[in-house]
């Protein structure tokens, strides 16, 4: 899935597959939420490059986090695709890809179309309506289908969580792993609610470690 060093997991071509579907981590109310500390490392012009991404038995791909194919914007895709839902600067560009980001991707519950929001360094930059993916889709780490568009650079603290977040529990997410604290299975007064994740050093500043 790519080699793991320094408390990151460096993708180069590989990916993970988390083994679960889009019926298994939407199941209790239609929502969901995923996030991730990462740092893009390829360039403007690349093609996309998924954070997230799926793909069912049929070949079908229908959901993605990620950068927009040829330029720095951020495209979503939950049934239908957004390719410039997030076109703020400073996150796949030169400027951007100097440090490591925090995105939250959160959706919420019904049937019909589905609000979800971005959040990038725990402040929202996109909000759009999707139709949603099909249940059958497989959630990947790094890549979209087949291994196709894997993403180039690091990531952390990888969530899946079957709950739409909040504005403030978005921001939680990022000051609490900013400041080299871990967002493990224990709730605290900084994040109100329970991660289950796995504690590993802070992005940016090896002399913060997540015990």
């Amino acid at each position: 899935a790519g080699t793991g060093g320094g408390g990151h997991v460096a993708f180069s071509g590989g990916s993970v597959n988390t083994g679960l579907t889009m019926g298994d981590i939407n199941a209790k109310t239609g929502a969901f939420s995923v996030a991730a500390w990462f740092q893009y490392t390829g360039t403007d012009t690349q093609t996309y490059s998924a954070i997230f991404g799926s793909r069912d038995p049929s070949g079908n791909d229908d959901w993605f986090v990620g950068k927009d194919n040829g330029n720095t914007m951020m495209g979503v895709q939950d049934g239908n695709y957004i390719n410039n839902l997030v076109t703020a600067p400073g996150v796949f560009d030169a400027a951007g890809r100097a440090s490591a980001h925090s995105v939250v991707w959160t959706r919420s519950a019904g049937a019909g179309s589905k609000t979800a929001k971005v959040y990038i360094d725990g402040v929202l930059k996109g909000t759009g309506s999707f139709t949603g993916a099909n249940n059958a889709e497989e959630l990947h780490v790094g890549k979209e289908y087949g291994g196709a568009f894997g993403f180039s650079g690091k990531m952390w603290q990888v969530l899946i969580l079957s709950t739409e977040l909040s504005a403030a529990q978005a921001a939680s997410l990022h000051s609490t792993f900013n400041s080299g604290q871990p967002y493990c299975g224990v709730s605290t007064s900084s994040v109100p609610f329970s991660l289950p994740t796995t504690c590993l050093t802070h992005p940016t500043d090896v002399s913060k470690t997540c015990t």
